[in-house]
């Protein structure tokens, strides 16, 4: 193969910058709705019995609300920020 063909390849595979920010602020309602949601199940007093999955169940045991929530929080973060860097490497 050719350079030119490896770079066609790579720009026909590479993501929409957009849908990586879409990704990264989808990422950050899910972190706000989580916070949200720990909040409501703190609140109602239900923490034995109460149904969960048990990812969340396992992280919220772990470390509380805060941890799962900055983490997901980061990698929305995280996702804006290459969506935006893609879309400025893309215009030079």
């Amino acid at each position: 193969m050719t350079n030119e063909q490896v770079q066609n390849i790579d720009e026909e595979t590479s993501g929409s910058p957009l849908g990586t920010i879409g990704l990264g602020i989808g990422a950050l309602l899910m972190a706000g709705g989580l916070f949200y949601w720990f909040l409501q199940f703190e609140a109602s007093g239900a923490t034995r019995g109460a149904k969960m999955w048990w990812p969340i169940a396992l992280a919220y045991n772990i470390g509380g609300k805060w941890p799962p929530s900055i983490v997901i929080g980061l990698v929305g973060i995280a996702g804006i920020a290459l969506g935006v860097r893609e879309m400025i490497a893309k215009k030079s």
